[in-house]
């Protein structure tokens, strides 16, 4: 069994890391999903603003690595992608707490996940540069960059979909005959 903790800015690829990791089997946490479940359990209205508060007051009352604790709480067996570390706090809680794992953090530029973001009109997606700096300017603060700088492996998604997803195979092969 092994463990990968992604890390990346909003826009970056993670979720097309995911797709490609469960064509291979793996199950998956999305760290994103458990504040969006745990704000809609609160009654807590989805949006950005929302959302993000949310985690942030989460992380100031309970500790900054709570929605690690939170996100491990029912880990299925066998391999396990968990999608979307926010910072060096999450990521040690993770390494104190699993045995096998690996951390990959993708990268692509502002631009890039600026235009995929406004695409993708997820509830907590922006619409304009305005919004997107605010929710850049608050990933940044819980220290996302320390959790991507800090990966040990490091994938670059400015190309296309199909040039990322072969990375993707390519990383994950790799990574599942112990070559990382």
């Amino acid at each position: 069994m092994v463990v990968i903790v992604v890390s990346g800015l909003p826009g970056a690829g993670k979720e097309e890391f995911v797709r490609v990791a469960v064509d291979k089997d793996f199950s998956i946490i999305r760290m994103g999903d458990v504040v969006r479940q745990h704000a809609m359990d609160l009654g807590l209205k989805m949006g950005d603003l929302s959302i993000g508060g949310h985690a942030n007051s989460e992380r100031e009352k309970h500790g900054k690595e709570i929605w690690a604790v939170r996100s491990m709480m029912e880990l299925p067996n066998g391999n396990l992608i968990i999608d979307g570390c926010r910072s060096e706090y999450e990521l040690a809680y993770f390494k104190k707490n699993i045995e096998n794992m690996i951390t990959v953090g993708i990268e692509a530029s502002v631009e890039t996940r600026f235009h995929r973001l406004v695409a993708r009109k997820r509830d907590d997606d922006p619409t304009t540069m305005e919004d997107f700096q605010r929710r850049e300017d608050r990933e940044l603060g819980w220290g996302i960059t320390d959790a991507v700088n800090n990966a040990q492996i490091k994938l670059g998604n400015d190309g296309s979909l199909e040039e990322f997803r072969q990375l993707c195979r390519t990383t994950l092969q790799a990574i599942d005959s112990g070559g990382y």
